[in-house]
């Protein structure tokens, strides 16, 4: 189930998929990056696996290590979890002595008990507090290239879980009387 009228499909996102090592994956994220320095958030691209990370999770290290300059968050290829930045944390006020949320796992280093960057389930909503949320124009925009994507790999139907989807009726709507919605949606319970 996804949540298509908020996707940011994969032809307005930096793609990590298909990168084996961490160096590949910094490397593409410096690039986006320094090719949108005027985003005060940096929030594109989405991991495609933890594969190439030693541990087996991303670590904030690593994305300091690339964008240092402002907060960043990025969706991981599972859709239940985030990487964030320091700076990220910081905003959000995520430190060793904050308590995971019902359902959600603030990961912290068994060493430290600092937060490594990784929000698991619910604890991945903490970043709402303080993330920019879209514009309408923003939302138009993801549903246009969702649908354009959508209709490159054949698929003509997608269903949305309620309450997954807060608000999208009325941009749904919207995108669909301009012709951007070119793809049935259902909304399920």
């Amino acid at each position: 189930m996804c949540i298509f009228w908020a996707a940011d499909s994969a032809s307005s996102r930096s793609d990590l998929a298909g990168l084996l090592t961490l160096p590949e994956i910094q490397a593409k994220i410096r690039a986006f990056a320094d090719a949108h320095p005027d985003d005060a958030w940096f929030a594109r691209p989405r991991l495609a696996g933890y594969t190439p990370f030693p541990g087996g999770l991303p670590i904030r290290e690593q994305l300091d290590a690339v964008v240092s300059d402002r907060p960043a968050i990025m969706s991981c290829y599972d859709g239940h979890s985030v990487w964030v930045n320091s700076k990220a944390l910081a905003l959000a006020g995520i430190t060793r002595t904050t308590p995971n949320p019902a359902n959600g796992v603030i990961v912290k280093d068994a060493r430290t008990g600092e937060p490594t960057g990784v929000l698991k389930e619910s604890a991945s909503r903490l970043m709402s507090k303080v993330t920019p949320k879209p514009t309408r124009d923003a939302q138009v925009r993801a549903i246009r290239a969702a649908s354009d994507y959508a209709h490159r790999l054949g698929v003509t139907s997608v269903q949305e879980r309620r309450r997954l989807a807060r608000g999208a009726p009325a941009v749904r709507r919207g995108a669909k009387e301009r012709h951007d919605l070119t793809v049935r949606t259902t909304t399920t319970r």
